[in-house]
């Protein structure tokens, strides 16, 4: 079994913020999580979101144009991503993250911040896929 361990957090205003709202008696989840990730992103190490983050953009845009110019099956076909007829949309984003995910350094792709890189990055495919693009404007 590992361990685990936990280091306070940073003395700083944009923490304080943060842990007031998670000890406000009435929680808005858009003020505790907005403050939050405000306060943790300066902290993460450069690259760990980044480089997930355009490797996947990348692809997801190169597939997209594959797909325009010469019709889906030849996209799927020319990035080996294997359609199941149920289940296109996500049949498309796993293949294609898998596809992410082997050229990423291991360090970026087995990190937590990879394992957030790729929930996202299969969701927002998933609903571009299923709902067009139009869905990504609400």
């Amino acid at each position: 079994m590992g361990t685990s361990h936990a280091i306070g957090a940073p003395n700083t205003k944009k923490w304080k913020i943060a842990v007031a709202a998670l000890r406000s008696p009435t929680r808005n989840a858009n003020a505790v999580v907005g403050t939050t990730v405000s306060a943790a992103v300066p902290l993460i190490p450069p690259g760990y979101v980044s480089v997930p983050v355009a490797i996947a953009a990348y692809e997801g845009l190169r597939f997209a144009a594959l797909v325009k110019r010469d019709g889906i099956d030849s996209a799927a076909e020319k990035t080996s991503v294997r359609l199941v007829e149920k289940y296109v949309a996500p049949s498309i984003s796993s293949s294609l993250w898998t596809s992410i995910s082997d050229r990423l350094p291991s360090a970026y792709g087995n990190s937590v911040f990879g394992k957030v890189a790729e929930t996202a990055f299969k969701k927002t495919l998933n609903t571009v896929l299923t709902k067009g693009v139009e869905a990504m404007e609400e």
